[in-house]
């Protein structure tokens, strides 16, 4: 799949890794609409991309699921179809799961499972008419390792990969690709906006997310492995790449390891 002159939909796209990503993406000839909740954020982000005339920007809040999904089908509908869509949102959790409200759980479940689904159905029939298109999402190395103060997270992560790795099989003589990125710790403020039990965001950068992975590297190996077409890559540290490896060698092991973990 190449990047110039394709349509592409990015989701997330106001800062952190999303951000990275369009202006990755933007470098290599992509014509984006850029998605996210703040609309200022979003057009600062445009205007720093290169060829900023030719993107757009489409603020929608990712918990009214159906209602993106509606949006973005009309988008598409009037200004072009997707050749890629990223789905790159998300939402984390720092919180005990006996100490988490199960409105905390719906809402990572809404942003980091439900959105993308959403999303993919809207846009699906068309690229399998077209017999052309990818859909990629940006999901984690929590969606394969599970590990403390992350229970709900985890497990919409788990639901994400779980539904592509589904929709792969499914489309896999069709000519749609579906791409599976699983970042690790990255040098972003997600950790800020984490969830906690109660749904206020924790406000403080983990150790791991301060000295995590840099966003503009992690967008250009993200944008090769998209160009590449790959099934699954995982954009991690040493650490995460090691537990993923223990995981495939000795899951005993990597589950006594997890419970030692330091979580914050």
């Amino acid at each position: 799949m190449q990047i110039r002159g394709a349509r592409i939909l990015l989701t997330g796209a106001s800062s952190g890794i999303g951000e990275a990503l369009a202006y990755e993406l933007a470098r290599r000839g992509g014509e984006l609409t850029l998605v996210a909740r703040r609309e200022a954020l979003l057009e600062s982000v445009k205007r720093k991309c290169a060829s900023p005339e030719a993107h757009r920007v489409l603020p929608l809040d990712l918990t009214d699921y159906h209602g993106a999904a509606s949006a973005i089908a009309q988008e598409a509908q009037q200004y072009g179809m997707f050749d890629i869509v990223i789905h790159n949102a998300g939402i984390s959790q720092r919180s005990f799961a006996e100490e988490t409200l199960v409105t905390v759980d719906e809402t990572l479940m809404a942003v980091n499972y439900f959105a993308p689904v959403a999303i993919t159905k809207a846009l699906l029939p068309e690229m399998l008419a077209r017999r052309s298109g990818q859909i990629v999402v940006v999901s984690s190395v929590a969606g394969k390792i599970a590990t403390p103060y992350r229970s709900g997270y985890s497990a919409a992560k788990h639901a994400i990969i779980g539904f592509m790795d589904a929709l792969r099989a499914e489309v896999h003589d069709r000519g749609v690709i579906v791409t599976n990125l699983m970042p690790g710790f990255i040098a972003t403020g997600l950790s800020l906006r984490a969830l906690t039990g109660d749904g206020a965001p924790l406000n403080q950068l983990d150790d791991a997310q301060k000295n995590g992975l840099d966003p503009g590297e992690t967008a250009r190996r993200m944008v090769n492995a998209i160009e590449r077409g790959a099934d699954e890559v995982a954009i991690a540290g040493w650490r995460e790449r090691s537990a993923l490896w223990l995981q495939r060698i000795s899951p005993a092991i990597l589950r006594r390891v997890i419970r030692k973990a330091k979580v914050r």
